[in-house]
């Protein structure tokens, strides 16, 4: 008995590490080298016709049962089973190679596994129930008798993990595919909101140029540049998920980065009457994308500025910490209740008091935020005492010991010959087209109109523009299209993309499309100009 106790002990821990066919073979190889006893000989069988997965010995090319364990009686379905072969105790594996596999492990020695093996078993027998999934372990045993090799199977019924892991891989499909479809709508909705914007925006700095400057067209102008930037974000998270933002680093001083960010907020902070107060010192050199970590602390201030009553004091401070830097925009605004304050950087999360006061948004910029900080490599937290007691968000990052290198400042030159310029305006939007080809009209340009495709080389025959500005979402045929077609026509002419298209995707298809630049609705007059300039530039 305490062989048996001592050699089921060492047989349980070697079913948990999968090594029953180690143990059997340790145990052959033992008993050659002596006669095993009687107890010993009782033990090993007990032990054998006790293991909980099923155990089979087969010998002979035909692939007789000669021993087979009580769990694999178990399985087969019945205790008439030894002297009989294989295939006639399971005639569903007739076919599935089981039987050449196994005469294989007989001759040459050499183990087999079988992974997750479908077996077309029969469901009628009442231990399967549909099983249909095995794992199998095959090993030759010569035993004494070297002439009459036999081979062991160990196999295990694994139909749970496979049919859990089929459903994980079913489940990750869907999520893949909903994330596809997500980023398609966010495109589509992007496309579909910017290019009303686009006639909108170019109507109002129309109005600019031609002398009108009304408290409703400024009116007009912050309601257009709030859409503008909810789409922004839109895109920004969408594209911050897919792993498609690329950060354009330059060591520089965080007085910079903080300066810009003001310039933005500014007129927010001057609607709300808020007392901004910096204190940045010079030296604090960090690594980073200006215009993305500017985003960063922009977002900041307008979440302060928005949740704080008017007249409220913010402050920006920073200051070194060791091998980082670290930067602090507080308020004294709503604050954060504490059961928010881990949820606070989730996407499309808002106090639950921003309804009430209308501070608009979408409850993506401290998304964004989180996001931007993470890839710059610094960590964002965010703390408050409580309602009512305002909030105060900190930004580390990795310092650095490169000196700020200020960019060059290129002086904008206007062009004496833009009144003989010619520029062809496509977009199947008349109102987009229209306003925009007057615009250009009114600072010195040539422009002409068309709305689709093949009215676009018609009338670039004749007309024989220089730049063309290209949608890319016209009918008949595509911007993409067109750009070939107007090439072949018009070898020199230069194509600029104005689109409501902003993907990574967009703009590479754009390029390949030979199009010079690709400006995203709604685009500024001077921004227009300014692609123009370049691109007819020498």
């Amino acid at each position: 008995m305490q062989i048996l106790d001592s050699e089921a002990s060492y047989m349980e821990k070697s079913f948990s590490k999968g090594g029953l066919v180690a143990l059997l073979a340790a145990q052959r190889e033992r008993w050659r080298a002596r006669t095993p006893t009687p107890t010993e000989l009782a033990a090993f069988k007990d032990l054998f016709a006790l293991a909980p997965i099923p155990i089979l010995m087969l010998h002979g090319l035909d692939l007789t049962v000669e021993i087979a364990n009580e769990a694999a009686l178990n399985i087969l379905g019945n205790d008439n089973v030894l002297g009989r072969t294989l295939l006639d105790v399971l005639p569903e594996i007739a076919g599935q190679g089981c039987a050449r596999v196994l005469r294989e492990v007989m001759g040459t020695g050499v183990p087999h596994i079988r992974e997750e093996a479908f077996v077309g078993l029969d469901e009628r027998r009442p231990p399967f129930h549909g099983t249909s999934y095995w794992t199998f372990t095959c090993s030759r045993w010569k035993g004494e008798d070297s002439e009459h090799p036999r081979v062991i199977v160990v196999f295990a019924d694994v139909t749970a993990q496979v049919v859990a892991r089929k459903g994980l891989e079913g489940l990750a499909e869907k999520a893949e595919a909903a994330n596809r479809a997500k980023d398609q709508f966010f495109a589509m909705l992007s496309h579909e909101l910017r290019n009303p914007l686009s006639p909108i925006v170019t109507a109002l700095e129309l109005m600019r140029l031609n002398g009108f400057n009304t408290r409703e067209q400024a009116l007009i102008e912050r309601q257009v540049g709030h859409l503008v930037r909810l789409v922004d974000d839109l895109l920004d998270v969408s594209r911050i998920a897919r792993g498609q933002v690329t950060l354009k680093r330059r060591p520089m001083d965080l007085g910079e980065v903080v300066a810009a960010a003001v310039e933005i907020v500014s007129p927010l902070l001057e609607e709300r009457r808020h007392r901004l107060v910096v204190d940045v010192p010079e030296g604090l050199h960090v690594d980073v994308d200006p215009d993305r970590m500017s985003q960063v602390v922009s977002n900041l201030l307008t979440n302060a500025a928005k949740y704080s009553p008017e007249n409220s004091r913010i402050s920006i401070t920073s200051a070194a910490a060791g091998d980082k830097v670290r930067l602090a925009v507080a308020d004294e605004g709503i604050g954060i209740d504490s059961d928010r304050l881990g949820k606070i950087f989730d996407a499309f999360s808002q106090h639950a008091q921003a309804s009430e006061r209308s501070s608009g948004g979408l409850g993506l910029g401290l998304t964004i935020v989180w996001n931007l900080v993470q890839l710059h490599g610094g960590e964002v937290h965010a703390y408050s005492g409580g309602h009512g007691k305002g909030s105060e968000f900190i930004v580390e990052l990795p310092r650095s010991s490169a000196v700020s290198q200020a960019q060059p400042v290129f002086e904008a030159t206007a062009s004496v010959q833009s009144s003989q310029r010619k520029v062809l305006v496509i977009d199947d939007n008349r109102d987009a087209a229209d306003t925009l080809a007057a615009a250009l009209t009114s600072i010195g340009y040539e422009a002409r109109v068309a709305h689709d495709g093949p009215s676009a080389l018609s009338l670039a025959q004749h007309f024989s523009p220089e730049t063309a500005l290209v949608d890319i979402g016209l009918p008949v045929m595509d911007g993409y299209e067109l750009a070939r077609r107007l090439r072949e026509r018009a070898g020199g002419i230069r194509l600029i993309a104005i689109t409501g298209y902003g993907q990574a995707e967009d703009r590479r298809r754009s390029k390949e499309a030979g199009f010079e630049r690709h400006l995203v609705k709604p685009v500024a007059l001077d921004e227009i100009r300014s692609a123009l300039d370049e691109v007819d530039s020498p």
